[in-house]
């Protein structure tokens, strides 16, 4: 019995089984495009009974954690452990037995399958995969009919294939309703977590369970929307199929950062706050594959660690297991660690697995758990909108319309198509959409494209820290390569944008999303079409076309160093080298003779001066472009202020 249990479960993870029912052939395939569920136990923060028909379930608030939760899905896996017994001692394998296994792996554990009865073929997460034994025509209605009874997804014979999906494999459906606490029936409920103001995640046992309950909740007239889950990934064409193996990996520490950190004007922004002793945290929550926590891009020399783990969280696998198993989480989250000031902290969420993949619940449980305690959200992850119905779109956009008007932005992905069509969310009003530009300044050939577009960023070939090792980096210059699309895509551009944003925040809380978005708008430069058009939207971010034009006054100090005599410290940020300094005692500006030439030419100026009299001072400084600012400092005796402004500059 043993043996036979064995071959069985063999023929089960070979992906293929070729079976004998009523003179026809049926195929049954576990394919291996799995999306992790929450089977062990939900996260809750805070139980309320509610009466639902003659049945008490949990109303659940997501935005605290958990003390502990009835686990009945282990209730449940104890008594199919005992059936299994029972039936293994007791009972012979028949057909019927392995059929039925096959099924409820289709319905329980799988979103997509694709059966090609004309070739012979699984289509398996995009990959094909050949059948042992080819089916024949004959059989086909057989074999649909079979399945069209028997499988809890949606199926359809389209052209030959036979193609399964199962949207009830999440066990979540999305509802709104201002009636939760008068529903009388919404089925066989495990919880129900509220996202967002009327909108809630209905959690259920299993996908059986979960198709019942889509039906009557379909039927309640005290829902206004129900949907079925969706599921969503890191962006089509880009970082699919890691494997450590395939990845061109380099260990180059120092100075790793992307191009983009220039070309964005973001390293001047990073260096005027780190400068001025900015201490105002600011966090960014990133909702991705998970992250690599001891990677040395998240790491500095000068401040405590660039991650803050208070509300990390694993809504993918339903536990505190942040760690990125993918790759994808990790990239992005270094963008935005290298492009930002040290006071901005890096929230990791995980809500996609090893594959990419994860469903859009997750995503709108994750953001009502850290709307009030983030201030941007980056969003590099999406679903065609071709694939959100309307009642689904109807519910999202009430949470993330909710978000926005909480102050937190949502920064997203355009997609990686080449084509007009901005994904989901990112082509939701309430987001910011990002597409992305290569080196050369030009809308990337796989960006995506549309009149929801808000800005560009950079987005290929960049070098981006690695997963599996906590000094290396993706490093790949050779556009023909594979290497070098996995580290481009217009999941690294958002982040750039999120990055920009952060910062922002960081120097005032009180701006408004609106408020920031005329700081950008006011440093992007017009790469298409006058005004915003459907590539680049209001422009390729560059905090250097206006804020860092010329030199900007940091910060300026004076100290005593010995009696009568004072130390003058000015620091300057500018987007071009500074070249030439003058020190004067009136607001004039300096004679030709007076300057004096930068043994260093660089971007960041730390100039320090000696004075034994007391009076107005005015330290002048010239980029190479000539651009010229001052910064006025007066010295008193016995007057040891620091001053930290950058009043009176011009």
């Amino acid at each position: 019995m043993k043996q036979k249990t064995k071959k069985i479960a063999n023929l089960i993870l070979s992906l293929m089984l070729v079976i004998t029912i009523s003179g026809g052939i049926i195929l049954a395939t576990r394919i291996a495009y799995k999306i992790n569920h929450k089977t062990e136990e939900e996260i809750i923060a805070e139980k309320n009974k509610v009466n639902i028909g003659n049945e008490e379930v949990f109303y659940v608030d997501l935005t605290k954690k958990p003390e502990d939760y009835e686990k009945i899905s282990k209730i449940e896996e104890e008594k199919q452990n005992i059936e299994s017994i029972k039936k293994e001692e007791n009972e012979p394998i028949s057909t019927e037995i392995i059929e039925q296994e096959i099924v409820n792996e289709i319905n329980q554990n799988y979103y997509e399958t694709e059966i090609d009865l004309a070739s012979g073929k699984i289509i398996a997460d995009g990959q094909e995969r050949e059948i042992s034994n080819l089916i024949s025509s004959e059989g086909t209605e057989k074999i649909y009919n079979y399945l069209s009874d028997n499988i809890i997804g949606d199926i359809k014979y389209e052209e030959g294939k036979i193609k399964i999906e199962n949207p009830y494999s999440t066990k979540t459906l999305m509802i709104k309703t201002e009636k939760l606490t008068q529903l009388q029936e919404c089925g066989n409920v495990e919880s129900i977590v509220r996202v967002s103001e009327d909108i809630y995640c209905v959690h259920y046992k299993d996908a059986k369970d979960t198709k019942e309950g889509y039906k009557i909740l379909k039927d309640n007239n005290l829902i206004e929307d129900v949907s079925k889950d969706i599921q969503i990934s890191v962006l089509d064409n880009e970082y699919n199929d890691l494997e450590s193996n395939n990845i061109n990996t380099l260990e180059v520490t120092g100075n790793n950062w992307a191009w983009g950190v220039q070309t964005t004007g973001l390293s001047q922004l990073r260096n005027k706050i780190n400068y001025s002793e900015n201490n105002t945290v600011t966090k960014v929550a990133v909702l991705d594959t998970g992250i690599r926590k001891t990677h040395e891009v998240f790491k500095n020399e000068e401040t405590s660690d660039r991650l803050d783990l208070t509300y990390a969280y694993n809504y993918y696998g339903s536990n505190n297991d942040v760690t990125d198993d993918n790759g994808h989480g990790t990239m992005v989250a270094g963008i935005i660690a290298e492009s930002t000031s040290n006071n901005v902290k890096i929230v990791p969420i995980k809500v996609m697995g090893s594959d990419g993949k994860g469903s859009i619940t997750s995503v709108l449980q994750a953001m009502s758990a850290v709307v009030d305690k983030v201030d941007v959200i980056n969003l590099s992850l999406g679903v065609s909108e071709s694939e959100v119905t309307d009642e689904a779109k109807t519910i999202i956009e009430n949470s993330l319309k909710s978000v926005y008007e909480s102050g937190t932005i949502i920064v997203c992905a355009s997609g990686n198509d080449g084509e007009e069509n901005v994904y989901y969310p990112a082509s939701s009003q309430y987001t910011i959409a990002v597409s992305a530009i290569d080196s050369e300044k030009n809308i990337a050939s796989f960006s995506n494209y549309g009149n929801t577009i808000d800005y560009a960023a950079p987005g290929q070939g960049l070098i981006l820290p690695y997963y599996t090792g906590d000094t290396l980096y993706n490093v790949s210059f050779d556009p023909t390569s594979e290497e070098y699309k996995k580290n481009s895509g217009t999941s690294f551009a958002a982040p750039f944008v999120t990055s920009a944003f952060a910062m922002l925040v960081s120097e005032n809380k009180n701006y408004t999303i609106e408020n920031m978005k005329n700081i950008i708008n006011e440093n992007c430069e017009d790469l298409g079409d006058s005004g915003k058009d459907k590539y680049y939207g209001y422009g390729s971010i560059n905090f250097d076309t206006n804020m860092f034009s010329k030199p900007v006054v940091v910060s300026s100090k004076v100290s005593t160093t010995s009696e009568n005599t004072y130390l003058i410290k000015v620091i300057m940020v500018s987007g071009n080298k500074m070249t030439h300094w003058a020190a004067t005692s009136t607001n004039t500006e300096p004679a030709t003779d007076k300057w004096k030439a930068l043994t260093t030419q660089s971007k960041i100026l730390q100039l320090e001066l000696t004075a034994s009299e007391e009076g107005n001072y005015y330290i002048w400084v010239k980029d190479e472009n000539n651009n010229i600012t001052s910064k006025e400092v007066t010295i008193e005796f016995n007057n040891n202020s620091e001053e930290n402004n950058n009043s009176n500059s011009n």
